[in-house]
């Protein structure tokens, strides 16, 4: 902020840090709206009775969002079946006594469907994992948000290929963008000629298939590639015009001023 800089297009998945900030030009969806959308999946297209909720206390995210969706379900004269916290890692950790006790008296309300939440390290592996080979919990649905998505598909592969059954459409993740194969949306198909021509003609090293993105879609990277493909995009008509670009203080002022950006249709 002293320096008059502009973080563009940041990733975040805590709403800690969605308050506003001029210089923090946010393009992608609120953490707690990827929370919103987690629970209407449940409640309205998989119609559980019991929804469960997973987080880690003392991280950096997860406290915020839990009391959110207790606020969204009250509302709706609903209440979650079980809530599974106990303090994470980046504040020491549960010891296994503390966590095994609230483990299994999470695991005995048998949730149909479970939102898990927190950051992408060890804590995360390890109650996802709990959850996947568990009895009692193995058979709920999983719903995580984006941040989440590549640890959530990684460990739920290793628990298949471990003997767990696999059960189609188990585990479903938010995004915030659409997926690099989508054929239904015209902003993606000119990002495909785009980063097809990128790919073989660009100059780079590091990917020898034009299609990479199309095949790798699932593992994350297409979809990744995507969303800094509408950055670059974005951040390119941004500094189109010169009286925006002249200073640091006025193209921060100029963010914030009425615009429209031109992606075709999403």
């Amino acid at each position: 902020m002293r320096h008059g800089l502009v973080s563009f297009a940041p990733f975040t998945g805590s709403s800690l840090v969605r308050g506003w900030n001029p210089n923090f030009y946010f393009l992608r969806a609120d953490p707690a709206a990827e929370l919103l959308a987690l629970q209407r999946h449940a409640l309205a297209h998989l119609r559980v009775r019991r929804l469960g909720f997973i987080y880690m206390e003392g991280d950096y995210f997860g406290g915020i969002e839990y009391e959110l969706a207790e606020r969204a379900v009250s509302g709706m004269d609903y209440e979650l079946s079980g809530v599974f916290s106990v303090e994470g890692s980046v504040t020491g950790g549960a010891k296994k006594e503390v966590f095994d006790a609230a483990w299994k008296a999470f695991a005995d309300t048998q949730p149909q469907a479970v939102i898990v939440l927190g950051s992408p390290i060890k804590d995360a592996v390890k109650f996802v994992r709990r959850m996947l080979t568990d009895k009692r919990t193995a058979g709920a649905y999983l719903l995580a948000p984006s941040v989440l998505q590549d640890l959530v598909l990684r460990v739920w592969r290793a628990a298949v290929a471990g003997g767990v059954d696999f059960l189609p459409g188990q585990v479903s993740t938010t995004g915030t963008n659409p997926l690099a194969k989508d054929k239904q949306c015209e902003a993606t198909q000119r990002f495909q000629k785009v980063m097809r021509e990128y790919l073989e003609k660009g100059g780079q090293k590091y990917y020898t298939d034009k299609d990479y993105f199309l095949i790798h879609d699932d593992e994350d990277d297409g979809e990744m590639m995507v969303s800094g493909w509408i950055a670059g995009e974005l951040l390119s008509q941004a500094l189109g015009g010169r009286e925006w670009v002249k200073d640091r203080t006025s193209f921060l002022a100029s963010l914030y001023k009425q615009r429209r950006y031109w992606l075709t249709k999403l």
